[in-house]
Parts: structure tokens; C-alpha cells; sequence
């Protein structure tokens, strides 16, 4: 069972048989739930399809029982979403497919000023300069996460508006069971639910449809966008899950 769990190295087909396999089996089998759906967490990262990301984020979310498992599922998503922003700021008029142009280098650095509270109370400004060096290191790090995390690579380049949704769902259905279980980790939950909720809903395509040549560019799927925003509408009024 434990070499049939495992998802790396497999084609796109047969990891969608084997993960359709598997959502009949932890239904079938109550007995096994718990370690299908432990295998499933732990191996959430070597899933690289979008297809069978959706059905892997399905089945965390409707058989997450008890509160460590809850946790353990939210945990999982949370590690494969990785830091936000999700997507990288564009620039006006460039289109999600293009990378930022690079500035010349006789520019300089970037520099940066923001409000800060001095120790006596009063209101202050501080100047942050941010050289070359530390922008192309932010870069990378943002290209890694890309690279490592299948779930947050399907969200930035496939525009799946449908995996974005089942995603919401999933991360739904957590907090819904966190706060019937009144566990103190149902309003940190909503927050990150509704911070990673947000970054989706910034995505490129979703904000564009059209490009500065006046072609129209993917347009976002209207069901999936009204699905995340009922999800978002639900953890931004906790009175109403129940």
C-alpha cells in the first residue's frame, strides 16, 4: 500500500487512476482512512499534476476527522502554497506571460521610505535602501519556491481557476471543522485561509482581460471566482460557519 500511495515519478495518467483509486478506497475502507490520508499529506509535494492536485485537496478536506488531522491536512496545504504573494507583481501593462523587464544598471538601488512609531509615541520615517543584490535574491527565492512546490507552480502557470477553487473549498471545510471541534487554531486559520483566499484571487489573468496590444487575454472561469469569493464571504463571517 505504501509504494501504491506514492506519486513521484509517475505519469500525469497514472496518477490520476491512482489517486481516484485511492478517494474509493478511504471511502470504501473506513479502517484505512487514517493512513491513507496521512500517506497523502505527507506526500501532498510529490503530486505534480493540477488534475490530481484537485482530488488530492478533496479528499484532505472531506476526511479530515479529528483536529490533528485537520491540522495536519491545513499544514500541508499551507507548506505547498508557500510565502505569499503567490504571484509576482506586474508591471503596467504587462501581461502575466511576461517576465519584468530588468532595469538598467546604471539605476541604482531601490530605496524605500515608510512610517514608523518612535519609542515616544510620535510618528516617524524611515528610509530602506534595497540594493540589486537583495531584489535578485527575493527573485530566486520566489523561482525556488516555484521549482519545489507543485501546488503553488499549477497555480501560477496553469491558470486553473477550478484547482484555485477547490483549493478554497478544502481550506473551507477546515476551518467550518475547526471551529466545531472550538479548537484555538480556528482564527489563525481564517486568517491564513483568508490571506492565501486573496493572493489567489490577484492572479494575472483574473485582474487582466486585455493585453496593452488590444488582444484579449484567458479569461478567468466566472463558477470557480464566484465559488472562491462565497468561500472567502464564509471565513470573513465566522458566525456564519456552522
Amino acid at each position: 500500500m505504501q509504494n501504491f500511495l506514492r506519486f513521484e515519478g509517475k505519469s500525469t495518467f497514472t496518477s490520476l487512476e491512482t489517486i481516484l483509486f485511492i478517494r474509493e478506497v478511504i471511502e470504501a475502507y473506513p479502517e484505512h482512512r487514517e493512513a491513507i490520508f496521512s500517506k497523502i499529506c505527507t506526500s501532498f509535494a510529490e503530486i505534480k499534476s493540477h488534475l490530481v492536485i484537485r482530488v488530492a485537496l478533496w479528499i484532505i478536506g472531506e476526511y479530515a476527522m479529528n483536529q490533528k488531522e485537520i491540522d495536519q491536512a491545513f499544514g500541508a496545504i499551507k507548506r505547498n502554497v508557500g510565502s505569499l504573494p503567490i504571484y509576482p507583481k506586474l508591471e503596467d501593462g504587462e501581461s502575466g506571460h511576461t517576465q519584468v523587464e530588468s532595469k538598467d544598471e546604471d539605476s541604482g538601488p531601490e530605496i524605500v521610505t515608510k512610517t514608523v512609531v518612535l519609542k515616544d509615541g510620535s510618528y516617524g520615517t524611515q528610509t530602506v535602501v534595497i540594493d540589486d543584490a537583495a531584489k535578485k535574491a527575493k527573485a530566486l527565492s520566489h523561482q525556488d519556491e516555484e521549482n519545489y512546490l507543485p501546488l503553488r507552480y499549477a497555480l501560477i502557470h496553469t491558470e486553473d481557476d477550478y484547482l484555485a477553487s477547490c483549493l478554497a473549498v478544502s481550506m473551507t471545510k477546515l476551518a467550518i471543522k475547526t471551529k466545531k471541534n472550538m479548537s484555538k487554531n480556528f482564527k489563525p486559520m481564517v486568517v491564513e485561509s483568508v490571506l492565501i483566499l486573496c493572493a489567489m484571487l490577484k492572479s494575472p489573468h483574473r485582474q487582466q482581460t486585455t493585453m496593452s496590444s488590444g488582444k484579449k487575454t484567458k479569461r478567468a472561469d466566472l463558477d470557480s471566482m464566484q465559488r472562491m469569493q462565497f468561500c472567502l464571504k464564509l471565513l470573513t463571517q465566522p458566525q456564519s460557519l456552522t
